[in-house]
């Protein structure tokens, strides 16, 4: 079993955070194509029993679809815990299907930046971001991989990622490419060898690579993010934003 994973129904942001653990600063706007979410919704499943699901971005109601993606999360795991995770901006954008979520049992969480613009009306759970971290990403790296894979909160609050038919160990892990891509940065390895496919591993093997320190870890300081937690501040795409 999988206790929980995250997935992008967007890439697109109508916030640019600092220190963005998605690195959703630097994403390429586009929506999660709808029939291979259900594709992959379908396998996963077939293959494994998970937790907690998170719908979220960038931010998920920028996807005029995004309760599509409700349904055929619902459909596929009738007993996961589902949440649909914004930062509330958009949040009129619920009005319409509140019964419908109540009914599917889909949580609305509003990450709460404590801005004036976001729309706290709609019933939901508040999820305290008044403060952000650095990901403090070290690109020399010459971090100790196993020792950072052993402190690192991600880890042990299993907090694993899930993005077009691929597990990553985090959501760092799963959005890196934005940042290399943005910077124009090689760090000798590509997102495929920090993931592993659903459609040609079993569970217990996706499990298992998954919970093992990847490749990204030797670059991450685990340990100085977190203990640099910052107000939140708007991002001015900086690097110095995300590393050591």
């Amino acid at each position: 079993m999988i206790p929980y994973f995250e997935t992008h129904i967007t890439e697109a942001c109508n916030l640019k955070c600092r220190g963005c653990s998605h690195f959703s600063v630097f994403a390429k706007p586009k929506h999660k194509d709808l029939k291979e979410f259900e594709r992959e919704f379908k396998r996963l499943s077939e293959i494994e029993e998970i937790g907690i699901i998170r719908l979220m971005g960038g931010e998920p109601l920028l996807n005029p679809d995004f309760m599509e993606y409700c349904r055929i999360a619902r459909r596929y795991f009738p007993k996961t815990s589902i949440s649909l995770v914004t930062n509330g901006i958009l949040g009129h954008k619920l009005q319409p299907y509140v019964d419908e979520l109540n009914r599917l049992k889909i949580n609305v969480t509003i990450s709460d930046y404590h801005l004036a613009k976001q729309n706290k009306d709609i019933h939901t759970e508040l999820h305290e971001k008044g403060s952000l971290y650095n990901i403090s990403l070290d690109p020399s790296g010459s971090q100790d991989a196993d020792l950072m894979h052993y402190f690192c909160d991600i880890r042990i609050n299993n907090w694993f990622y899930y993005m077009d038919g691929r597990f990553y160990p985090c959501c760092i892990a799963g959005t890196i490419h934005d940042f290399w891509n943005h910077f124009k940065l090689d760090w000798g390895f590509t997102p495929e060898e920090l993931s592993i496919d659903i459609f040609t591993h079993t569970a217990e093997e996706i499990e298992d690579f998954i919970s093992k320190p990847c490749k990204l870890c030797a670059y991450c300081d685990t340990l100085t993010r977190q203990r640099t937690y910052k107000p939140f501040s708007i991002s001015e795409g900086k690097m110095e934003e995300w590393t050591i």
